[in-house]
């Protein structure tokens, strides 16, 4: 038999769907109660970031792990860029986390651009098994981290609303300023990125307080501190609900993970 052309790519193309029934493994039952961190309880897909991929089975997915930081807060290990978990929702149609990246707020009150350079952002749009922005998420702040020094196109500094410094560049906050109330909540840029500037999206709960006339009225110092009040807040992250695992917690069983199979298994509960 000629072997698949494609053997590397298995992993990838197998989706998790399907459950297995894991009786033979009923020790795995009470490891994979949920995750306790910082006062909230992490259930699957969720699992503690310091015993995922150490067993035979996982207690969550990948890329849903959780760590408890030095001060007991809970820390979503997200690739490239770790966010503070403050609030986790489970409602089945509202499965959501509110996530803060409490290191780029520090890093930009301290006019350091190290974690905005390397800012990862999820995507938009509900996964199974991955979080995500929710779909055709509208909320971002649009920054252009600049050379300090290089002439700027003049629609960048009319409608920059913000500036600060940024190590040995100039970050300048960018807001959409039209008065079509058609495109008034949609903040995100349009046009070709100036020369010796980077744009970066950073998602917010919200962008209708930089329009109003109040934020408008302060200084450049205050509306600054407004910015990163309002990064402190967070924003969301979704994910979709798991057939398997709803029908596992019927049964009273806590769902797991087998990575060599690439499907959601169920440890205890009894057979329908």
């Amino acid at each position: 038999m000629r072997p698949p052309l494609f053997p590397a790519l298995t992993i990838f193309l197998v989706p998790i769907f399907g459950t297995a029934q894991s009786r033979e493994y009923p020790s795995y039952y009470d490891p994979c109660r949920p995750f306790p961190c910082g006062g909230i309880n992490f259930p699957f897909p969720f699992s503690d970031a310091a015993t995922f991929g150490t067993g035979r089975f996982d207690c969550g997915l990948p890329r849903f792990q959780v760590s408890c930081d030095a001060a007991g807060r809970p820390v979503l290990d997200l690739p490239g860029t770790p966010y503070q978990v403050r609030a986790l929702y489970l409602d089945r149609q509202d499965l959501a986390v509110t996530v803060v990246n409490a290191q780029l707020i520090k890093d930009l009150a301290a006019g350091s651009c190290e974690s905005l350079t390397n800012l990862t952002v999820p995507s938009s749009g509900v996964k199974i098994d991955n979080l995500s922005l929710p779909p055709q998420w509208r909320f971002n702040l649009t920054f252009f981290k600049c050379a300090a020094g290089i002439a700027l196109p003049r629609e960048l500094t009319d409608s920059a609303v913000v500036n600060a410094s940024c190590g040995d560049a100039e970050l300048y906050l960018w807001m959409n300023r039209s008065s079509d109330q058609s495109i008034g909540a949609d903040n995100s840029y349009g046009g070709e990125t100036p020369d010796g500037c980077r744009l970066v999206e950073v998602p917010v709960s919200d962008v209708l307080g930089l329009r109003s006339s109040g934020f408008m009225n302060k200084s450049n110092g205050e509306r600054w501190r407004f910015v990163l009040d309002l990064m402190g807040k967070g924003f969301r992250l979704v994910w979709s609900a798991i057939p398997e695992c709803d029908r596992c917690q019927l049964r009273g069983g806590r769902c797991g993970f087998d990575a060599s199979l690439g499907k959601v298994i169920c440890f205890g509960g009894s057979r329908k």
